[in-house]
């Protein structure tokens, strides 16, 4: 048997106890001022989907795939096709993920959340994922959250004979806030799904797994949402996965993307998507180890490429053309030209032809600028 891909995608954006996502007045202070969202269900929906779209180009082929949504009335496209995203459904789901990563070292195992989270201090590890029924307990206020550490802890091998996934990405679509409500407590926990063996400091034995984990934001900063769609970073993560974080592999002589280039290209992409959307998103990468395959692409990915011309005293008697390597026009832009101009071409070398000037230049994903240095006299 070889590795295939096991996924666990959760996706909360209805969270009952809590108020609209519009309300005035402010939440009770168990809530942690957080209220219902609109967008992180469809985010995690559009994640499970592009897999199974995808599946022929991932680097294993696709195995168990759960999933678990709760969306708002604003995202009816998930609607009814998950089980809710509750503290036993999670559990559940995760329990089957885990045994399945479990079959094969050469397996993969990719967990997606996008919905609440927060950080319960001020340790980067302190990441707690809030599941539908929080805001029900005033005084156990992270009881429907779950440690991130142990999720990630409790996959880890037990051996070097334990054939648990080596391969392991995991994706945390959600705010990293520190609610000033919680200093107020000696102690703050969310629940753990898996009890975590001891180590047997007489066997000697390293965790072997590539397990980078990749956060939308920063400990302190929010995610941002787009109200029935998804999240700013999911769309940005899969217009990586689609290409904008292709690299072109003189080896194998095809496009790919590996772990190596998501985390080189993601924060470009993000520019890209936070410039459409007019918002602020970062990223925050843990634990990055070895490159790693995560698909192959069947072609040369799309760029964007932005042209500008300089000095602008020649832009009105400047044109530009771009070629590619068969010699095909792919851009034309005629006198005058404009403060700038932005399309979209594969990735590649080109001839570019602007006032007295030819030159050879690389589009390079996910986004290259291109100055062209003209003559001003005409």
């Amino acid at each position: 048997m070889s590795g295939q891909l096991h996924a666990l995608i959760v996706g909360v954006s209805e969270y009952p106890n809590l108020a609209a996502h519009d309300a005035i007045d402010p939440p009770p202070p168990h809530q942690l001022g957080l209220r219902r969202l609109t967008s992180a269900a469809m985010a995690a929906y559009r994640m499970f989907q592009w897999l199974h779209e995808h599946a022929a180009s991932l680097p294993a082929p696709l195995g168990v795939c759960e999933l678990l949504l709760s969306p708002s009335v604003l995202e009816p496209d998930a609607a009814g096709v998950a089980q809710r995203a509750t503290m036993e459904n999670f559990e559940l789901a995760a329990n089957t993920w885990r045994e399945a990563a479990r079959s094969h070292r050469d397996n993969i195992a990719l967990f997606y959340f996008a919905g609440h989270g927060l950080i319960r201090n001020t340790t980067e590890k302190a990441q707690v994922l809030l599941l539908e029924e929080f805001g029900s307990k005033p005084h156990k206020i992270l009881s429907s959250g779950v440690e991130m550490a142990n999720v990630v802890n409790g996959m880890a091998s037990l051996s070097e004979l334990d054939p648990m996934a080596r391969m392991q990405l995991y994706f945390i679509d959600a705010c990293r806030s520190f609610p000033d409500t919680l200093t107020a407590y000696q102690e703050q926990q969310g629940s753990t799904i898996w009890d975590i063996p001891a180590v047997d400091p007489k066997v000697p034995y390293k965790d072997d797994r590539l397990a980078p984990v990749i956060y939308t934001a920063e400990p302190g900063a929010t995610a941002f949402g787009v109200e029935g769609t998804g999240s700013v970073f999911g769309e940005a993560l899969l217009a990586s996965l689609d290409g904008g974080a292709g690299r072109y592999d003189e080896a194998s002589q095809q496009w790919t993307v590996s772990l190596a280039s998501l985390t080189q290209a993601l924060p470009e992409q993000l520019a890209i998507t936070n410039r459409k959307y007019d918002t602020q998103q970062m990223v925050r990468f843990s634990d990055i180890g070895p490159d790693a395959l995560l698909r192959t692409l069947d072609q040369a990915p799309l760029v964007e490429v932005t042209i500008t011309v300089e000095p602008v005293v020649s832009r009105p008697l400047t044109g530009v053309s771009v070629a590619n390597a068969d010699d095909v026009s792919v851009i034309e832009v005629a006198a005058p030209f404009p403060e700038m101009h932005r399309d979209h071409i594969a990735a590649g070398n080109y001839r570019v032809t602007a006032q007295g000037v030819k030159k050879y230049l690389t589009a390079q994903p996910p986004a290259t600028p291109w100055r062209l240095q003209v003559q001003a006299d005409g």
